[in-house]
């Protein structure tokens, strides 16, 4: 059987693991992050006072026949302010046309933008590669509390809910488009 549940501080050394399995902002691989992520969640779900930016909710899911957690899932209620912006790339596609050559061309432009007006982001999504593909779908439940849990508490979400995509990463934990554009303004690995 598996139960999905709200972390606790005793799951963050499972949760380190799990966050070394990818390369992911909203749960990194570092051992004081996801120590001070888990406290912050319990915080929050214990309704202790806190910002709207600082609150953050982080569920496991645990198979109860060994008490391994074998994966997580999170919602930050707030994510982008005007004190915190968020930013991001947006990708445009322009088109030009010229009616009196009778041709045009297309053009890919990649643009710095930021949210200061507020969206609730889903994320941290993790499963062991063991139970991914399981009959009971252990992912899309994952994946789904999250949204269960906004429904329930409506007044502590903003009205937008949005999810950052991973990048893909080559065999060797590369990411390209970190490499071709990030690196070329910050001389850091993606990892």
């Amino acid at each position: 059987m598996f139960v999905i549940r709200q972390a606790i501080i005793e799951d963050s050394p499972t949760l380190l693991k799990l966050a070394r399995l990818v390369h992911s902002n909203n749960l990194p691989a570092d051992p004081d992050a996801i120590r001070a992520r888990v406290q912050r969640s319990q915080d929050s779900f214990a309704g202790r006072s806190m910002e709207p930016h600082d609150r953050l909710y982080v569920f496991v899911v645990e198979d109860t026949d060994t008490g391994h957690v074998i994966g997580s899932s999170l919602v930050a209620p707030t994510v982008g302010t005007p004190e915190r912006p968020h930013l991001y790339l947006q990708t445009r596609k322009r088109e030009f046309y010229s009616s009196d050559l009778q041709t045009g061309q297309v053009h890919m432009t990649v643009q710095l933008k930021g949210d200061t007006i507020g969206h609730t982001e889903i994320g941290g999504l993790i499963l062991t590669p063991a139970y991914r593909g399981h009959k009971s779908k252990l992912g899309f439940l994952l994946s789904l509390i999250r949204f269960n849990f906004i429904g329930l508490h409506k007044e502590r979400f903003c009205q937008r809910v949005a999810a950052e995509m991973m990048g893909t990463l080559t065999p060797d934990s590369r990411n390209t488009l970190w490499n071709y554009l990030g690196r070329r303004f910050i001389n850091l690995s993606y990892t």
